[in-house]
Protein backbone atom coordinates (compact mmCIF):
# COMPACT_ATOMS: atom_id res chain seq x y z
CA UNK A 1 0.00 0.00 0.00
CA UNK A 2 1.27 3.16 -0.75
CA UNK A 3 2.58 5.58 1.96
CA UNK A 4 1.70 8.85 1.41
CA UNK A 5 1.14 12.83 2.43
CA UNK A 6 -1.41 14.75 1.41
CA UNK A 7 -0.41 18.53 1.03
CA UNK A 8 -3.30 20.83 0.89
CA UNK A 9 -2.09 24.32 -0.09
CA UNK A 10 -4.49 26.77 -1.20
CA UNK A 11 -3.91 29.76 -3.15
CA UNK A 12 -3.94 33.08 -1.86
CA UNK A 13 -7.76 34.41 -1.85
CA UNK A 14 -7.90 38.04 -3.81
CA UNK A 15 -8.51 41.00 -0.93
CA UNK A 16 -11.79 41.67 0.17
CA UNK A 17 -13.15 38.35 -1.73
CA UNK A 18 -14.89 35.56 -0.58
CA UNK A 19 -12.99 31.96 -1.09
CA UNK A 20 -13.83 28.44 -0.21
CA UNK A 21 -11.11 27.63 2.49
CA UNK A 22 -11.74 23.79 1.27
CA UNK A 23 -9.98 23.68 -1.40
CA UNK A 24 -7.89 26.84 -3.35
CA UNK A 25 -10.76 29.62 -4.34
CA UNK A 26 -13.01 28.35 -7.41
CA UNK A 27 -15.79 29.23 -8.66
CA UNK A 28 -16.10 25.78 -10.62
CA UNK A 29 -14.60 22.29 -11.24
CA UNK A 30 -11.35 21.59 -12.18
CA UNK A 31 -11.05 19.42 -15.13
CA UNK A 32 -7.53 18.78 -16.28
CA UNK A 33 -4.05 18.12 -14.94
CA UNK A 34 -0.69 17.89 -16.35
CA UNK A 35 2.83 17.47 -14.87
CA UNK A 36 5.87 18.24 -16.78
CA UNK A 37 8.49 17.91 -13.82
CA UNK A 38 8.33 17.84 -9.59
CA UNK A 39 8.35 22.24 -9.63
CA UNK A 40 6.14 22.60 -12.87
CA UNK A 41 2.59 21.63 -12.75
CA UNK A 42 -0.35 22.86 -14.00
CA UNK A 43 -4.56 22.14 -13.49
CA UNK A 44 -7.47 24.13 -15.61
CA UNK A 45 -11.24 24.18 -15.40
CA UNK A 46 -14.28 25.96 -15.28
CA UNK A 47 -14.20 30.00 -15.73
CA UNK A 48 -11.32 29.97 -17.13
CA UNK A 49 -9.39 29.30 -13.99
CA UNK A 50 -5.41 28.01 -14.80
CA UNK A 51 -2.84 27.04 -11.43
CA UNK A 52 0.47 26.67 -11.04
CA UNK A 53 2.23 24.58 -9.05
CA UNK A 54 6.48 25.60 -8.51
CA UNK A 55 7.06 23.17 -5.98
CA UNK A 56 6.12 24.78 -2.92
CA UNK A 57 2.55 26.58 -3.59
CA UNK A 58 -0.08 26.77 -6.30
CA UNK A 59 -0.23 30.32 -8.17
CA UNK A 60 -4.00 31.09 -10.02
CA UNK A 61 -2.25 32.51 -13.49
CA UNK A 62 -4.94 34.99 -15.19
CA UNK A 63 -5.86 33.51 -18.73
CA UNK A 64 -8.37 36.21 -19.28
CA UNK A 65 -10.94 33.62 -20.48
CA UNK A 66 -14.16 33.05 -18.64
CA UNK A 67 -14.27 29.50 -21.20
CA UNK A 68 -14.67 26.18 -19.82
CA UNK A 69 -10.91 25.05 -19.74
CA UNK A 70 -10.98 20.72 -20.57
CA UNK A 71 -7.14 20.19 -21.08
CA UNK A 72 -3.61 21.60 -20.55
CA UNK A 73 -0.48 20.45 -22.08
CA UNK A 74 2.66 21.99 -20.64
CA UNK A 75 5.63 21.60 -23.17
CA UNK A 76 8.29 23.43 -21.60
CA UNK A 77 7.95 26.19 -18.32
CA UNK A 78 7.08 28.33 -20.62
CA UNK A 79 5.35 26.83 -23.47
CA UNK A 80 1.79 25.79 -22.21
CA UNK A 81 -1.53 25.02 -24.13
CA UNK A 82 -4.53 24.94 -23.09
CA UNK A 83 -8.40 24.03 -24.78
CA UNK A 84 -12.18 24.90 -24.02
CA UNK A 85 -14.91 24.97 -25.17
CA UNK A 86 -14.67 27.91 -27.51
CA UNK A 87 -10.97 29.18 -26.82
CA UNK A 88 -7.47 27.85 -27.31
CA UNK A 89 -5.13 29.58 -24.73
CA UNK A 90 -1.31 29.65 -24.94
CA UNK A 91 1.19 30.57 -21.89
CA UNK A 92 4.55 32.02 -22.75
CA UNK A 93 5.22 33.77 -19.39
CA UNK A 94 1.88 35.25 -19.18
CA UNK A 95 -1.45 33.67 -21.23
CA UNK A 96 -3.09 34.81 -24.14
CA UNK A 97 -5.56 33.44 -26.34
CA UNK A 98 -4.52 31.87 -30.07
CA UNK A 99 -6.85 33.91 -32.58
CA UNK A 100 -7.63 30.94 -35.40
CA UNK A 101 -9.89 30.73 -38.28
CA UNK A 102 -12.60 28.05 -37.96
CA UNK A 103 -15.82 29.01 -36.02
CA UNK A 104 -15.12 28.68 -32.34
CA UNK A 105 -17.53 25.81 -31.16
CA UNK A 106 -17.09 21.65 -30.85
CA UNK A 107 -13.58 22.50 -29.10
CA UNK A 108 -13.99 19.61 -25.67
CA UNK A 109 -10.96 19.24 -24.77
CA UNK A 110 -8.53 16.68 -27.18
CA UNK A 111 -5.18 18.74 -27.04
CA UNK A 112 -2.28 16.74 -28.48
CA UNK A 113 1.46 17.20 -30.18
CA UNK A 114 1.80 14.44 -32.45
CA UNK A 115 5.21 15.95 -33.04
CA UNK A 116 7.33 18.56 -31.76
CA UNK A 117 6.80 22.32 -33.16
CA UNK A 118 3.15 21.21 -33.74
CA UNK A 119 0.01 21.22 -31.79
CA UNK A 120 -3.61 19.32 -32.80
CA UNK A 121 -6.86 20.90 -31.49
CA UNK A 122 -9.67 18.77 -32.50
CA UNK A 123 -12.89 19.66 -32.71
CA UNK A 124 -15.73 19.95 -35.24
CA UNK A 125 -12.81 21.30 -37.56
CA UNK A 126 -9.57 19.78 -36.41
CA UNK A 127 -6.74 22.34 -36.09
CA UNK A 128 -2.96 22.46 -36.22
CA UNK A 129 -0.89 25.26 -34.97
CA UNK A 130 2.97 25.32 -36.98
CA UNK A 131 4.92 27.83 -37.68
CA UNK A 132 3.56 30.65 -35.80
CA UNK A 133 -0.16 30.33 -37.18
CA UNK A 134 -2.97 27.80 -36.37
CA UNK A 135 -4.96 26.41 -39.37
CA UNK A 136 -7.78 23.86 -39.98
CA UNK A 137 -5.73 20.35 -40.56
CA UNK A 138 -5.59 19.23 -44.42
CA UNK A 139 -4.64 16.50 -46.17
CA UNK A 140 -4.97 12.70 -44.88
CA UNK A 141 -5.27 14.12 -41.41
CA UNK A 142 -8.20 16.89 -41.79
CA UNK A 143 -10.77 13.90 -40.17
CA UNK A 144 -8.78 13.06 -36.95
CA UNK A 145 -10.79 13.91 -34.42
CA UNK A 146 -14.08 13.98 -36.04
CA UNK A 147 -17.11 12.05 -36.22
CA UNK A 148 -18.17 12.37 -32.77
CA UNK A 149 -17.35 15.05 -29.77
CA UNK A 150 -13.71 14.43 -29.03
CA UNK A 151 -13.06 13.55 -25.12
CA UNK A 152 -9.13 13.32 -25.17
CA UNK A 153 -6.16 12.87 -27.23
CA UNK A 154 -2.44 11.51 -26.63
CA UNK A 155 0.50 11.14 -28.94
CA UNK A 156 2.60 7.78 -28.41
CA UNK A 157 4.98 8.96 -31.11
CA UNK A 158 5.48 10.92 -34.55
CA UNK A 159 3.41 8.45 -36.20
CA UNK A 160 1.53 6.91 -33.53
CA UNK A 161 -1.61 9.95 -32.37
CA UNK A 162 -4.60 8.57 -30.79
CA UNK A 163 -7.91 10.08 -30.60
CA UNK A 164 -10.59 9.06 -27.94
CA UNK A 165 -14.51 10.37 -29.03
CA UNK A 166 -17.37 10.05 -27.90
CA UNK A 167 -20.63 8.96 -30.56
CA UNK A 168 -24.31 7.75 -30.19
CA UNK A 169 -23.43 4.60 -31.38
CA UNK A 170 -20.45 4.04 -29.06
CA UNK A 171 -16.76 4.86 -28.13
CA UNK A 172 -14.95 5.75 -30.76
CA UNK A 173 -11.10 5.72 -31.44
CA UNK A 174 -9.03 7.70 -34.29
CA UNK A 175 -5.38 6.50 -34.85
CA UNK A 176 -2.84 8.41 -37.26
CA UNK A 177 -0.68 6.24 -37.99
CA UNK A 178 1.35 9.20 -40.04
CA UNK A 179 -0.11 8.34 -43.56
CA UNK A 180 -3.92 8.21 -42.94
CA UNK A 181 -6.61 7.76 -39.98
CA UNK A 182 -8.18 4.13 -39.28
CA UNK A 183 -10.97 4.52 -37.48
CA UNK A 184 -11.98 2.00 -34.20
CA UNK A 185 -15.35 2.06 -32.88
CA UNK A 186 -16.31 -0.03 -29.31
CA UNK A 187 -19.66 -1.28 -28.10
CA UNK A 188 -18.77 1.14 -24.94
CA UNK A 189 -21.18 3.93 -23.58
CA UNK A 190 -19.11 7.17 -22.70
CA UNK A 191 -20.26 10.18 -21.06
CA UNK A 192 -16.15 10.60 -19.22
CA UNK A 193 -13.14 9.55 -20.45
CA UNK A 194 -9.63 10.01 -21.17
CA UNK A 195 -6.46 8.69 -22.75
CA UNK A 196 -2.72 8.12 -21.92
CA UNK A 197 0.10 6.07 -23.61
CA UNK A 198 2.70 3.90 -21.73
CA UNK A 199 5.00 2.17 -23.62
CA UNK A 200 3.42 2.42 -26.97
CA UNK A 201 0.02 1.50 -25.93
CA UNK A 202 -2.83 3.77 -25.74
CA UNK A 203 -4.89 3.05 -22.35
CA UNK A 204 -8.57 4.30 -22.88
CA UNK A 205 -10.90 4.38 -19.84
CA UNK A 206 -14.51 4.93 -20.43
CA UNK A 207 -17.85 5.04 -17.82
CA UNK A 208 -17.44 1.06 -17.21
CA UNK A 209 -13.90 0.12 -18.91
CA UNK A 210 -10.48 0.25 -19.76
CA UNK A 211 -9.28 -0.77 -23.30
CA UNK A 212 -5.55 -0.99 -24.18
CA UNK A 213 -5.17 -0.13 -27.80
CA UNK A 214 -1.83 -0.89 -30.48
CA UNK A 215 -1.62 -0.34 -34.24
CA UNK A 216 -2.81 -3.93 -34.33
CA UNK A 217 -6.24 -3.39 -32.27
CA UNK A 218 -7.84 -2.92 -29.00
CA UNK A 219 -8.58 -5.14 -26.14
CA UNK A 220 -10.98 -4.63 -23.37
CA UNK A 221 -8.89 -5.02 -19.59
CA UNK A 222 -10.70 -6.18 -16.62
CA UNK A 223 -10.74 -3.05 -14.26
CA UNK A 224 -12.72 -1.68 -10.99
CA UNK A 225 -15.98 0.29 -11.51
CA UNK A 226 -16.32 3.60 -13.07
CA UNK A 227 -12.68 3.87 -13.44
CA UNK A 228 -10.51 7.23 -14.20
CA UNK A 229 -7.01 6.83 -15.83
CA UNK A 230 -4.88 10.00 -14.30
CA UNK A 231 -2.17 11.26 -16.80
CA UNK A 232 0.37 9.34 -16.10
CA UNK A 233 3.62 8.07 -18.35
CA UNK A 234 5.02 5.34 -16.08
CA UNK A 235 2.48 2.94 -15.22
CA UNK A 236 -1.13 2.89 -16.37
CA UNK A 237 -2.94 4.49 -13.53
CA UNK A 238 -6.73 4.99 -12.09
CA UNK A 239 -8.68 5.83 -9.69
CA UNK A 240 -12.45 4.38 -8.39
CA UNK A 241 -13.78 5.63 -5.95
CA UNK A 242 -11.81 6.93 -3.23
CA UNK A 243 -9.08 4.02 -4.28
CA UNK A 244 -5.84 4.40 -6.38
CA UNK A 245 -5.13 1.59 -9.33
CA UNK A 246 -1.85 0.99 -10.74
CA UNK A 247 -1.30 -1.96 -13.46
CA UNK A 248 0.89 -4.35 -11.92
CA UNK A 249 0.99 -7.60 -13.73
CA UNK A 250 -1.49 -8.32 -15.84
CA UNK A 251 -4.11 -6.24 -13.83
CA UNK A 252 -4.75 -2.70 -11.90
CA UNK A 253 -3.88 -3.31 -8.01
CA UNK A 254 -5.10 -0.74 -5.41
CA UNK A 255 -1.65 1.16 -4.29
CA UNK A 256 -3.15 4.02 -2.02
CA UNK A 257 -5.99 6.43 -1.43
CA UNK A 258 -7.04 8.82 -3.17
CA UNK A 259 -8.68 11.99 -2.37
CA UNK A 260 -12.43 11.91 -2.22
CA UNK A 261 -14.89 13.68 -4.28
CA UNK A 262 -11.34 13.13 -6.99
CA UNK A 263 -12.52 12.83 -10.78
CA UNK A 264 -8.78 13.19 -12.15
CA UNK A 265 -5.27 13.74 -11.78
CA UNK A 266 -2.10 13.28 -13.23
CA UNK A 267 1.45 11.70 -11.59
CA UNK A 268 4.84 11.32 -12.05
CA UNK A 269 5.89 8.49 -9.87
CA UNK A 270 3.73 6.87 -6.93
CA UNK A 271 5.89 9.57 -5.18
CA UNK A 272 4.17 12.51 -7.17
CA UNK A 273 0.24 11.98 -7.73
CA UNK A 274 -1.49 14.87 -8.02
CA UNK A 275 -5.40 14.82 -7.98
CA UNK A 276 -8.20 17.28 -8.71
CA UNK A 277 -11.86 17.57 -7.46
CA UNK A 278 -15.04 18.87 -8.25
CA UNK A 279 -15.03 20.98 -5.38
CA UNK A 280 -11.91 22.75 -7.46
CA UNK A 281 -9.36 21.34 -4.79
CA UNK A 282 -5.98 20.34 -6.04
CA UNK A 283 -4.14 18.09 -3.81
CA UNK A 284 -0.95 16.68 -4.04
CA UNK A 285 0.31 13.05 -2.37
CA UNK A 286 3.52 12.71 -1.29
CA UNK A 287 5.53 9.17 -0.92
CA UNK A 288 7.35 7.67 1.48
CA UNK A 289 6.33 10.06 4.43
CA UNK A 290 3.50 9.23 6.83
CA UNK A 291 -0.58 7.55 6.32
CA UNK A 292 -2.08 9.72 4.02
CA UNK A 293 -4.44 12.00 6.22
CA UNK A 294 -7.81 12.55 4.68
CA UNK A 295 -9.06 15.87 3.15
CA UNK A 296 -12.47 16.71 5.41
CA UNK A 297 -15.69 16.89 3.27
CA UNK A 298 -17.73 19.73 5.41
CA UNK A 299 -21.11 18.81 5.68
CA UNK A 300 -24.25 21.45 6.37
CA UNK A 301 -22.57 24.00 8.68
CA UNK A 302 -24.88 25.98 10.78
CA UNK A 303 -22.31 28.33 12.74
CA UNK A 304 -19.24 29.83 12.71
CA UNK A 305 -17.13 31.36 15.19
CA UNK A 306 -14.06 32.69 14.48
CA UNK A 307 -10.32 34.46 16.25
CA UNK A 308 -8.49 37.40 14.55
CA UNK A 309 -5.29 35.44 13.94
CA UNK A 310 -7.54 33.04 10.98
CA UNK A 311 -8.51 30.19 13.11
CA UNK A 312 -12.10 29.55 12.89
CA UNK A 313 -14.50 26.78 14.17
CA UNK A 314 -17.53 25.42 12.56
CA UNK A 315 -20.79 23.24 14.11
CA UNK A 316 -23.20 20.90 12.16
CA UNK A 317 -25.62 18.15 13.32
CA UNK A 318 -22.80 16.01 11.67
CA UNK A 319 -19.89 17.63 14.11
CA UNK A 320 -17.75 20.35 15.04
CA UNK A 321 -14.82 21.19 12.79
CA UNK A 322 -11.72 23.90 13.25
CA UNK A 323 -9.79 25.99 10.92
CA UNK A 324 -6.13 26.47 11.07
CA UNK A 325 -3.15 26.22 9.01
CA UNK A 326 -5.14 26.56 6.18
CA UNK A 327 -7.01 23.42 6.24
CA UNK A 328 -10.14 22.13 8.21
CA UNK A 329 -10.10 19.03 10.54
CA UNK A 330 -12.56 17.22 12.82
CA UNK A 331 -12.64 17.74 15.92
CA UNK A 332 -13.87 13.97 17.25
CA UNK A 333 -13.14 15.00 21.06
CA UNK A 334 -16.16 17.45 21.80
CA UNK A 335 -18.55 15.69 24.25
CA UNK A 336 -21.68 16.99 23.57
CA UNK A 337 -24.67 15.56 21.33
CA UNK A 338 -24.93 17.49 18.43
CA UNK A 339 -29.02 16.37 17.78
CA UNK A 340 -31.77 17.81 15.15
CA UNK A 341 -34.31 18.23 18.03
CA UNK A 342 -32.06 20.81 19.96
CA UNK A 343 -30.54 24.19 18.99
CA UNK A 344 -27.45 24.69 17.87
CA UNK A 345 -25.08 27.16 18.50
CA UNK A 346 -21.28 28.30 18.38
CA UNK A 347 -18.98 31.54 19.69
CA UNK A 348 -15.74 32.17 20.23
CA UNK A 349 -13.27 35.08 21.11
CA UNK A 350 -9.83 33.35 21.14
CA UNK A 351 -8.15 29.66 20.41
CA UNK A 352 -8.52 29.02 23.84
CA UNK A 353 -12.53 30.38 24.54
CA UNK A 354 -15.20 28.53 22.05
CA UNK A 355 -17.71 27.92 23.34
CA UNK A 356 -20.65 25.62 21.89
CA UNK A 357 -24.23 25.01 22.94
CA UNK A 358 -25.61 21.68 22.33
CA UNK A 359 -27.79 18.99 24.06
CA UNK A 360 -29.31 22.34 25.98
CA UNK A 361 -25.82 22.42 27.64
CA UNK A 362 -22.80 24.69 26.80
CA UNK A 363 -19.24 23.29 26.59
CA UNK A 364 -16.25 25.59 26.38
CA UNK A 365 -12.89 25.16 24.59
CA UNK A 366 -9.79 26.01 26.73
CA UNK A 367 -7.25 25.12 24.39
CA UNK A 368 -6.38 21.81 25.97
CA UNK A 369 -10.01 20.29 25.43
CA UNK A 370 -14.17 20.70 26.02
CA UNK A 371 -15.18 20.88 29.23
CA UNK A 372 -19.29 21.60 30.01
CA UNK A 373 -19.63 24.85 30.89
CA UNK A 374 -23.89 24.96 32.65
CA UNK A 375 -25.66 22.53 34.85
CA UNK A 376 -27.71 20.21 32.81
CA UNK A 377 -31.17 20.77 34.25
CA UNK A 378 -30.91 24.49 33.13
CA UNK A 379 -31.51 23.91 29.31
CA UNK A 380 -29.23 26.39 27.46
CA UNK A 381 -30.39 27.29 23.48
CA UNK A 382 -27.76 30.19 22.69
CA UNK A 383 -24.86 31.89 23.57
CA UNK A 384 -22.47 35.16 23.12
CA UNK A 385 -19.90 37.86 24.50
CA UNK A 386 -17.11 39.72 24.48
CA UNK A 387 -14.31 37.61 25.90
CA UNK A 388 -13.29 34.71 28.70
CA UNK A 389 -14.64 36.71 31.33
CA UNK A 390 -18.05 38.01 29.70
CA UNK A 391 -19.95 35.61 28.36
CA UNK A 392 -23.80 35.43 28.50
CA UNK A 393 -26.10 32.44 27.45
CA UNK A 394 -30.02 31.69 27.71
CA UNK A 395 -32.29 29.13 27.14
CA UNK A 396 -36.14 28.03 28.11
CA UNK A 397 -35.88 29.93 31.88
CA UNK A 398 -33.49 32.94 32.32
CA UNK A 399 -30.50 34.87 30.75
CA UNK A 400 -27.33 34.35 32.40
CA UNK A 401 -24.19 35.69 32.60
CA UNK A 402 -20.36 33.55 33.13
CA UNK A 403 -17.69 35.95 35.12
CA UNK A 404 -14.85 33.88 34.55
CA UNK A 405 -16.08 31.82 37.30
CA UNK A 406 -19.57 31.50 38.62
CA UNK A 407 -22.93 32.22 36.99
CA UNK A 408 -25.23 34.86 37.68
CA UNK A 409 -28.51 35.18 36.02
CA UNK A 410 -29.67 38.62 34.76
CA UNK A 411 -33.05 38.34 33.60
CA UNK A 412 -35.72 35.84 34.13
CA UNK A 413 -38.00 35.09 30.97
CA UNK A 414 -42.19 35.03 30.21
CA UNK A 415 -43.33 31.64 30.89
CA UNK A 416 -43.68 29.50 28.12
CA UNK A 417 -40.49 31.75 25.97
CA UNK A 418 -37.58 30.56 25.20
CA UNK A 419 -34.10 32.05 23.78
CA UNK A 420 -34.10 32.88 20.15
CA UNK A 421 -30.96 34.95 19.18
CA UNK A 422 -28.36 37.01 20.82
CA UNK A 423 -26.31 39.84 19.88
CA UNK A 424 -24.12 42.49 21.97
CA UNK A 425 -21.80 45.34 21.57
CA UNK A 426 -19.58 46.88 23.76
CA UNK A 427 -22.00 48.01 26.28
CA UNK A 428 -25.29 46.22 25.52
CA UNK A 429 -26.37 42.69 25.18
CA UNK A 430 -29.79 42.29 23.18
CA UNK A 431 -31.44 38.62 24.30
CA UNK A 432 -34.67 37.79 21.58
CA UNK A 433 -37.05 35.29 23.18
CA UNK A 434 -40.11 33.31 21.42
CA UNK A 435 -42.98 31.89 22.66
CA UNK A 436 -42.47 28.89 21.12
CA UNK A 437 -44.66 28.88 18.05
CA UNK A 438 -42.68 26.61 15.47
CA UNK A 439 -42.40 29.00 12.27
CA UNK A 440 -44.37 27.38 10.18
CA UNK A 441 -47.51 27.73 11.94
CA UNK A 442 -46.63 31.46 12.77
CA UNK A 443 -48.91 32.28 10.50
CA UNK A 444 -51.84 30.29 11.16
CA UNK A 445 -51.81 30.59 14.77
CA UNK A 446 -54.45 32.52 15.71
CA UNK A 447 -53.00 34.42 19.12
CA UNK A 448 -49.45 33.95 19.29
CA UNK A 449 -47.90 35.56 21.90
CA UNK A 450 -44.86 37.58 21.00
CA UNK A 451 -41.63 37.27 22.14
CA UNK A 452 -39.73 40.50 23.34
CA UNK A 453 -35.85 41.24 23.35
CA UNK A 454 -33.86 41.36 26.62
CA UNK A 455 -31.88 44.63 26.78
CA UNK A 456 -28.89 44.73 29.30
CA UNK A 457 -27.00 47.98 29.80
CA UNK A 458 -24.77 48.87 32.53
CA UNK A 459 -26.45 46.31 35.00
CA UNK A 460 -29.39 46.94 33.83
CA UNK A 461 -32.19 45.32 32.46
CA UNK A 462 -35.27 46.56 30.42
CA UNK A 463 -37.23 45.08 27.33
CA UNK A 464 -37.74 45.95 23.83
CA UNK A 465 -40.84 45.06 21.52
CA UNK A 466 -40.55 42.54 19.01
CA UNK A 467 -42.78 41.13 17.13
CA UNK A 468 -43.96 37.50 16.27
CA UNK A 469 -42.15 37.54 12.69
CA UNK A 470 -38.42 38.04 14.57
CA UNK A 471 -35.98 35.06 13.58
CA UNK A 472 -32.41 36.53 14.92
CA UNK A 473 -30.93 39.67 15.96
CA UNK A 474 -27.55 40.93 14.71
CA UNK A 475 -25.62 44.50 16.02
CA UNK A 476 -23.88 45.49 13.27
CA UNK A 477 -22.59 48.50 11.86
CA UNK A 478 -23.46 50.57 14.83
CA UNK A 479 -27.34 48.80 13.78
CA UNK A 480 -29.79 46.52 15.64
CA UNK A 481 -30.61 44.95 12.84
CA UNK A 482 -33.90 42.36 13.41
CA UNK A 483 -34.04 38.99 10.75
CA UNK A 484 -37.65 37.96 9.49
CA UNK A 485 -39.01 35.44 7.22
CA UNK A 486 -40.05 38.30 4.95
CA UNK A 487 -37.64 41.18 5.13
CA UNK A 488 -35.47 42.94 7.14
CA UNK A 489 -36.19 45.84 10.17
CA UNK A 490 -33.54 47.71 12.00
CA UNK A 491 -34.21 49.76 15.49
CA UNK A 492 -33.75 53.24 15.53
CA UNK A 493 -35.10 56.34 17.70
CA UNK A 494 -38.43 56.12 16.33
CA UNK A 495 -38.70 52.33 17.23
CA UNK A 496 -38.22 49.64 14.35
CA UNK A 497 -38.34 50.16 10.61
CA UNK A 498 -37.91 47.88 7.52
CA UNK A 499 -35.68 48.03 5.01
CA UNK A 500 -37.03 48.16 1.46
CA UNK A 501 -37.72 44.00 0.37
CA UNK A 502 -34.70 42.85 1.82
CA UNK A 503 -34.45 39.37 3.29
CA UNK A 504 -31.97 36.42 4.29
CA UNK A 505 -30.93 33.91 7.11
CA UNK A 506 -29.60 36.17 9.27
CA UNK A 507 -27.26 38.84 9.12
CA UNK A 508 -22.89 39.17 9.98
CA UNK A 509 -20.96 41.74 11.22
CA UNK A 510 -18.46 43.36 9.01
CA UNK A 511 -15.27 45.89 9.43
CA UNK A 512 -17.01 48.30 7.05
CA UNK A 513 -21.23 47.66 8.12
CA UNK A 514 -22.69 44.48 7.93
CA UNK A 515 -23.83 41.80 5.42
CA UNK A 516 -27.17 40.23 5.18
CA UNK A 517 -27.17 36.71 4.26
CA UNK A 518 -29.62 35.11 1.36
CA UNK A 519 -28.48 31.52 0.06
CA UNK A 520 -25.85 31.86 -2.98
CA UNK A 521 -25.90 35.92 -2.75
CA UNK A 522 -25.47 38.43 0.30
CA UNK A 523 -26.10 42.40 0.49
CA UNK A 524 -23.46 44.40 1.96
CA UNK A 525 -24.50 47.43 3.90
CA UNK A 526 -21.97 50.56 3.93
CA UNK A 527 -23.86 52.65 6.02
CA UNK A 528 -26.27 53.97 3.74
CA UNK A 529 -27.37 51.34 1.38
CA UNK A 530 -27.18 47.24 0.32
CA UNK A 531 -24.63 46.43 -2.14
CA UNK A 532 -24.87 42.97 -3.53
CA UNK A 533 -22.58 40.26 -3.53
CA UNK A 534 -22.22 37.09 -4.90
CA UNK A 535 -20.93 34.23 -3.23
CA UNK A 536 -19.14 31.00 -4.45
CA UNK A 537 -21.25 28.74 -1.44
CA UNK A 538 -24.75 28.57 -0.44
CA UNK A 539 -24.30 30.20 3.33
CA UNK A 540 -26.28 29.87 6.08
CA UNK A 541 -24.72 31.68 9.02
CA UNK A 542 -21.53 34.03 9.19
CA UNK A 543 -18.99 35.27 11.85
CA UNK A 544 -16.07 37.72 11.92
CA UNK A 545 -13.13 38.28 13.89
CA UNK A 546 -11.32 41.64 13.17
CA UNK A 547 -10.65 41.84 10.02
CA UNK A 548 -11.63 38.65 8.29
CA UNK A 549 -15.37 37.46 7.39
CA UNK A 550 -16.49 33.93 7.88
CA UNK A 551 -19.52 32.71 6.38
CA UNK A 552 -20.72 28.48 6.37
CA UNK A 553 -23.12 26.36 4.72
CA UNK A 554 -23.93 24.14 2.30
CA UNK A 555 -20.23 22.10 2.35
CA UNK A 556 -18.73 25.71 2.27
CA UNK A 557 -16.76 27.56 4.46
CA UNK A 558 -15.96 30.90 3.01
CA UNK A 559 -13.41 33.54 3.95
CA UNK A 560 -13.00 37.03 3.03
CA UNK A 561 -9.59 38.80 3.99
CA UNK A 562 -8.61 42.44 3.84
Amino acid sequence: MLHALLLVVAAACPPNTFCNTSGPPTTGVLLGAAIRATDDAWVVGDQGVARHWDGKGWTTTATGSFDRLHTVLPLGPRDVWAVGNQSVLHFDGAWSPVPFESPRDGYSGALVAPRPGAIWVLGKTPLQFEGGSMRPLTGAASTFGTGGSPVDAVACGPDDVWALLGASSGVVLHHWNGTDVRVLRQPFKMHVGSIVCVDNVAWVSTDDSVLACTRKGCKAVTAPPKPRLLNATFGPMLISGDTLFLWRKDKFQPVGDAAPDSIGGAARSLDEVLFFGAHGTSDWFKGAAAAPTRPVTLPFLLGVAATPEGKAWALSNHGVFSFANERWTRDNSFPGTLADTERLAIWGSSSSNVWIVAGGRAWRFDGSGWKPMTDPKVKTEQVWGRGPDDVYTFGDSSLRHWNGSKWTEVAAMKPGHSGRSITGSATKVWALTTDGTPDWQRGYSPTPTPGEIIVVEAGKVSTLEATTQFRSITFAGGVLWATMSFGLQRLTAAGWEPVDNISGQGVVSTPGGALLLNGTSASEWNGKTFNFVQLPGQVEAGASAGSIVWLVGDQTALRRTP
